[in-house]
């Protein structure tokens, strides 16, 4: 069930997707519930509200899955690597306190790059299993649909 994403173009979830805003993102301690007053909380309340006007309200909305119901595509970032120019000081004794702070500093800065480059390829890996797990879903809801037409109309 590949979407081609031509007729999302006006949907407001797509536009939300086209401007890389908080997919796959999950709150601080996201293993926790949130109390209700907090702005996380509201942020997700009034995100859902929006998508109850989009393509996508099945999602939110408490109506029956069909197989018609589709996800907008998932747009893969290519993640290039990056070229590290790690200068020969890098690897030189410090000739004092300042270029120790820095050497240190930039040694950090390039782990904090593997590790956030490391975790998007997680979370895009991710998103495309997941995506492939609907789509097998969803050829099998048409299945059975087209196997018995009345399921199609039943509340789950």
């Amino acid at each position: 069930m590949s979407n081609s994403g031509s007729e999302d173009l006006n949907d407001p979830f797509c536009a939300t997707l086209g401007n890389g805003l908080g997919i796959g993102a999950t709150p601080p301690l996201a293993h926790q519930c949130p109390p209700p007053s907090t702005g996380w909380h509201l942020a997700a309340e009034e995100a859902a509200e929006a998508l109850t006007s989009t393509s996508v309200s099945f999602l939110v909305l408490e109506t029956p899955l069909t197989s018609t119901h589709c996800l907008p595509a998932f747009i893969l970032s290519l993640l290039t690597p990056t070229r590290k120019w790690k200068h020969q000081l890098l690897y030189r004794d410090p000739e004092n306190k300042t270029v120790l702070m820095c050497q240190d500093e930039l040694w950090q800065l390039y782990a904090c790059e593997d590790q956030s480059n490391a975790e998007l390829t997680r979370i895009q890996a991710t998103a495309v299993m997941q995506l492939m797990y609907c789509e097998r879903l969803s050829s099998q809801l048409a299945a059975q649909e087209e196997k018995h037409p009345y399921y199609s109309y039943l509340p789950f």
